[in-house]
């Protein structure tokens, strides 16, 4: 990679496994310094807040709450994208 990339996979993400998925795909890009990976632990497949323990998380409920009024960005997931931005921008 000639360029910066970071990669997000919520910890509460039941449609992609960030350990299935993210740690594979972190082992394959590890001799890639501009590729960073983030694993925020309570943040769902768009980042939102999760409270929700994964191993009770409904794939029906999950969905329907993405766009719910209090859903809210995962406070750990926005500061780290934050960081990352301003080190690379």
């Amino acid at each position: 990679m000639r360029v910066p990339v970071l990669a997000v996979i919520g910890q509460k993400d039941i449609q992609v496994d960030w350990q299935a998925d993210g740690v594979p795909l972190r082992a394959v890009a590890a001799g890639h310094a501009n590729v960073t990976f983030l694993f925020p632990e309570n943040a769902n497949h768009v980042l939102k807040y999760e409270p929700t323990p994964r191993s009770q998380l409904a794939p029906a409920e999950v969905a329907s709450g993405y766009n719910a009024p209090e859903a809210r960005l995962d406070p750990q997931a926005l500061a780290a994208i934050l960081g990352w931005l301003k080190a690379h921008v």
